[in-house]
């Protein structure tokens, strides 16, 4: 009889642990969406559905697939980003991953809209994001976009953009790329937002951005940065003529150090803080000849 009060204990014991760690993966868990609150008309912004988790789950979240939000026309996506973070709470720290499906939309219709919750599911149990409302307003005449970028001397900065044409003489029926490449000696936490230039009135245009992003070194004046093509598109012209492809900018947060250091029960760790820039991209000039009439 006392054996089989003990095994009835035993298993009381076993299910209230396994119950524990059942809630603890929930709370370590969650789905969230991410987008600006406010978005001039004719904008492009980025929306994005992240999961996050104290446990390893990059191979076990699927491309969140999202169906159309009202007022907006997706541009391209999704790509995904990958990245973790410590978390330090009194001496304990936690890493944590997240992995982020990034859809590049643009603003089309002024008005009130909400961006619908998305579900995923892991190891079969379902994890539910909030819904995400939204406004797109029409932006005053004199609206003054903060710009932090110098376009004297780029490459004595630590993050800049450049605008890199593969041809900057085509005929009307040739193709060529336009790739925006950001060089930057920082850590790159997300691209928040971009404003790309329309190219839909002189070029057929077709977005061949990686899905994932890719991350290379170069070296620029003997100064080392690492490389993300931010965006790729294929063009080509509609017309002859000389073409202007106009600048644009993105804003990008940053993770940079402070010189701070804090001591942890593991030691002195360095203390990082976040920083959203908006960096500002050149335009180009492209002369289009009829070079089949020539």
């Amino acid at each position: 009889m006392v054996k089989t009060d003990s095994s009835i204990l035993r298993f009381v014991f076993l299910m209230i642990l396994s119950a524990a760690s059942l809630l603890c993966l929930a709370q370590e868990l969650k789905v969230e969406i991410e987008a600006p609150k406010k978005i001039n008309l004719g904008d492009t912004f980025r929306v994005k559905y992240i999961v996050s988790s104290a446990s390893d789950i990059s191979s076990k979240v699927k491309t969140i697939e999202v169906g159309s939000i009202k007022g907006c026309e997706l541009l391209y996506g999704p790509a995904r980003v990958q990245s973790t973070s410590v978390r330090i709470e009194g001496k304990k720290q936690t890493e944590m991953m997240s992995i982020a499906d990034v859809y590049t939309m643009q603003a089309v219709k002024e008005g009130k809209y909400t961006i619908p919750s998305v579900e995923v599911t892991i190891d079969g149990k379902k994890y539910k994001s909030n819904s995400f409302g939204f406004e797109i307003v029409v932006a005053s005449k004199d609206k003054n976009r903060r710009i932090l970028f110098s376009d004297e001397n780029k490459e004595n900065q630590d993050a800049y953009i450049k605008t890199i044409v593969s041809r900057n003489r085509v005929g009307t029926r040739d193709t060529f790329m336009v790739v925006y490449r950001l060089y930057t000696t920082l850590q790159v936490n997300d691209i928040i937002d971009a404003n790309y230039p329309s190219l839909q009135k002189d070029f057929y245009s077709h977005d061949v951005t990686p899905r994932y992003v890719l991350f290379k070194n170069d070296m620029v004046r003997g100064k080392q940065y690492t490389t993300i093509d931010i965006r790729t598109v294929i063009l080509q012209p509609k017309s002859e003529g000389l073409k202007k492809i106009p600048g644009g900018d993105v804003e990008i947060e940053f993770t940079i150090p402070t010189g701070e250091k804090v001591k942890t029960y593991t030691g002195e760790v360095e203390v990082l803080k976040k920083e959203k820039r908006r960096l500002r991209f050149d335009g180009v000039v492209i002369e289009v000849m009829d070079l089949i009439g020539a």
